[in-house]
């Protein structure tokens, strides 16, 4: 028995509806963003790239709509809505600004 949720193809991210969400992974997984994961955090920290909301405890995703905000011009974007909480990075460190003690 299969699982049908695992063998539905995910959707192209020019299919989806500017209300949807998509979570960090598929950003990377299908190229949106050309840098790390904690770039991505800085960057969206420093208001430079679209902040996450915040879904659940452990669950964070980014507005279709403000990612393709970004892409139309990454060089000059600035974040409508402020990161609220600390970005954690899949290896559990927090994503900061150089070596803070």
């Amino acid at each position: 028995m299969t699982d049908e949720a695992s063998t539905k193809p995910m959707l192209d991210f020019n299919e989806l509806g500017d209300t949807a969400y998509v979570r960090p992974g598929y950003l990377h997984e299908h190229q949106i963003v050309p840098f790390s994961t904690a770039t991505r955090c800085r960057k969206s920290e420093a208001g430079t790239f679209p902040s996450p909301i915040k879904i659940s405890t452990n669950i964070i995703a980014f507005r279709v709509r403000d990612i393709r905000e970004w892409q139309k011009d990454p060089a000059n974007y600035k974040a409508t809505t402020p990161c609220d909480f600390k970005l954690i990075t899949k290896k559990g460190h927090k994503a900061s600004r150089g070596n803070q003690k």
